[in-house]
């Protein structure tokens, strides 16, 4: 199922391939939404927060509290944190608690407590929900069995700017790691420890200059942590997006600097997902266009891409046995699916304009969104096969004017209702390539091409594919001209808007006639 949230409320959508309407769970503005892999969904508008199971619709928790601004559900879906901006008392007075934490089955309040920063607000959880810890200030403050009435352990000595929670799916053990921002010259550090022992300097650590931000990716088995680390500036001037660094970490005391052969920002990484028997990542980094490898957990490249792409991003689907290579924001939309097995590309198709790109728990399809406030114009989204085929479409014409601000996918609870796609056989874009370089024009000599059959003008040489080629490429220049005056603020006519409308149908079937010529 797919759960829309745009200007008209919230919706619960079937999935593909008829992505029909099943339900309209409010017709209020939705401030914030949160899904859970037990099959809940919580959202507050500004009236009242409430969680639905989401395949049967039912309300099973409501409250009536206005202003609340982020909803966070725990992974099993026992807990609703609810977080609303924290209003200043008197001078050396506590003002009124502004986090509180929900029971969901019992529908009570079993805490409220004082988060002032609205960033890092909500409390991070185990995936057995056995653990969980929230920072408070420069402290981390942990709680055992979802009980909120007072913490169990605390971590105070690091001075914490930001952790990050986690469970090694093989032994069950916790780990949490924890950020320091260096003072006086002094480095940063991120340090694992094993919970609940924080004696000494934990099990893991590593130092680095030049961050600031943070961003904690463990992978599936919680056993091993990437930092990427950036800064808002280069202050060597190189690049516009600030400097990045990339370090690798793990519970048995490894650390390694990632080293990239290719200078630029890092766009972006992926680790492999937990159904996938080794564990690697894939990053996306240099100067556009882009280099994409897959690293090892000793941060050896064990493979590369053999061409540079204009790309910024890539999601493994659950099974890990396809990839996407996407290039959206500045660039224009291209999607390359790689099949990760064997090393090949499947298939690639143009989606302009995306904003959001993600997997459907099938392994199968790719939902592709635009949405506010990122883009206000020709919001919506697409559910594609992984072969570039347009499933489904959404909007339909009459409904142009939609504000889209979220599209998920329903979680898969127990990761056990898809099995792993058979990935259809194709032949790579590399190969395409070298495929047409070796086989160059037939040589006529001199002497003979006055033999050559003279061609009539007036009569088309073209095949029936190359004709269709040179309309869709026709078509596509029109409708440029219509978007560019759409943006410089004409009104189009509905004919016109409805033209625009078929664009990515047009992208998408010039490129798979050229792939196939």
């Amino acid at each position: 199922m797919i759960v829309k949230q745009d200007n008209t409320g919230l919706q619960v959508l079937d999935g593909p391939p008829n992505c029909s309407e099943l339900c309209v769970l409010s017709q209020r503005q939705i401030r914030s939404l949160d899904v859970c892999k037990s099959g809940l969904l919580a959202f507050s508008d500004n009236h009242s927060i409430k969680v639905h199971k989401i395949d049967t619709f039912d309300v099973v928790f409501e409250k009536n509290l206005p202003g609340i601004q982020f909803v966070k559900l725990s992974p099993k879906g026992n807990i609703l944190a609810a977080w609303h901006p924290y209003k200043a008392a008197l001078p050396g007075t506590e003002g009124e608690p502004n986090l509180h934490i929900f029971g969901v089955e019992s529908g009570t309040l079993l805490q409220s407590l004082v988060q002032k920063k609205m960033t890092r607000w909500s409390p991070q959880w185990t995936e057995d929900e056995s653990v969980s810890a929230r920072l408070n200030n420069t402290e981390l403050l942990f709680y055992e069995q979802n009980s909120f009435e007072r913490y169990k352990k605390r971590l105070d000595k690091l001075k914490a700017a930001d952790f990050s929670l986690t469970t090694n799916t093989r032994t069950q053990i916790h780990y949490v790691a924890c950020y320091t921002v260096g003072t006086k010259g002094q480095p940063n550090f991120v340090r694992i420890f094993q919970y609940p022992n924080f004696e000494g300097n934990g099990i893991a650590n590593k130092s680095f200059f030049k961050a600031d931000t943070v961003t904690f990716l463990w992978n599936a088995r919680g056993d091993s942590l990437l930092l990427l680390c950036a800064t808002d500036v280069d202050k060597t001037g190189k690049s516009y997006y600030g400097e990045q660094a990339l370090h690798f970490l793990d519970v048995n005391g490894q650390s390694y600097v990632v080293k990239l052969d290719k200078d630029g920002p890092i766009h972006n990484v992926a680790w492999t997902p937990s159904a996938r028997k080794e564990s690697y990542f894939c990053v996306i980094y240099g100067f556009l266009p882009a280099k994409a490898a897959f690293f090892n957990c000793k941060s050896e490249k064990v493979f590369e891409l053999d061409e540079l792409l204009m790309i910024n991003q890539v999601l493994f689907n659950p099974f890990g046995n396809l990839a996407v290579f996407c290039g959206f924001g500045n660039l224009r939309g291209g999607v390359h699916v790689w099949d990760v097995d064997k090393k090949r590309f499947v298939s690639q198709f143009k989606c302009p304009e995306t904003t959001d790109i993600s997997w459907c728990p099938d392994g199968i399809h790719i939902m592709t969104a635009t949405t506010t406030p990122r883009l206000r114009v020709g919001n919506g989204f697409k559910i594609i096969h992984y072969t570039g085929n347009i499933v489904h479409s959404w909007p339909p014409e009459s409904s142009i004017n939609l504000e889209v601000y979220k599209v998920l996918w329903q979680p898969d609870s127990d990761g056990n209702k898809y099995k792993e796609p058979v990935v259809t056989e194709s032949i790579s874009i590399t190969d395409q390539k070298k495929k047409a370089a070796q086989q160059p024009a037939k040589y006529v000599p001199p002497a003979l091409r006055k033999n050559q059959p003279v061609v009539n003008k007036t009569t088309s040489t073209l095949s029936e594919g190359e004709k269709r080629v040179k309309t869709l490429e026709k078509k596509l220049a029109d409708i440029k001209k219509l978007k560019e005056l759409r943006d410089s603020g004409k009104q189009l006519e509905k004919n016109q808007l409805q033209k625009i409308e078929k664009e990515d149908e047009l992208e998408n079937e010039l490129m798979n006639l050229k792939l196939n010529s």
